[in-house]
């Protein structure tokens, strides 16, 4: 297999590879179009990401903090201090794994079409990609 071919396949994987996709937009392939359109997918996946997981931090902060709570009794007296019940810990956690597999699973399907040479859009918001805009 040609040395370029190989070289352009290991900056398209490590597109999707959360932030080294830096590694491939400051490469000497850069301008090619194949690892240009897999580090613009690369980065539209890091900024999903991480608006997703502000979007679930926000969630737990407001939501399940104050819905899913219980008053736990300190001592003798009638103060208290809340805490976040069984309910809300799980729908907490559970909420922060989805960030977590949603990436993986975006990020398998990139890694998946550059194994298979394709040059495919990330499902949903693949065709958000500004790397064009950029460079």
């Amino acid at each position: 297999m040609n040395k370029r071919i190989i070289d352009t396949k290991v900056f398209k994987v490590l597109s999707y590879i959360f932030i080294f996709w830096i590694i491939g937009f400051f490469s000497p392939y850069s301008n090619e179009k194949e690892v240009k359109f897999h580090v613009g997918q690369g980065m539209i996946l890091t900024v999903f990401t991480i608006i997703f997981g502000f979007f679930v931090t926000i969630l737990n902060k407001f939501v399940v903090a104050n819905v899913f709570v219980n008053k736990v009794l300190i001592g003798s007296g009638t103060s208290g201090k809340y805490m976040i019940n069984q309910t809300g810990v799980y729908i907490s956690s559970s909420l922060r794994l989805l960030v977590v597999i949603t990436y993986f699973v975006f990020a398998l399907i990139g890694i998946y079409n550059v194994i298979k040479g394709r040059d495919k859009y990330l499902p949903f918001i693949g065709k958000y990609s500004f790397i064009n805009r950029i460079k």
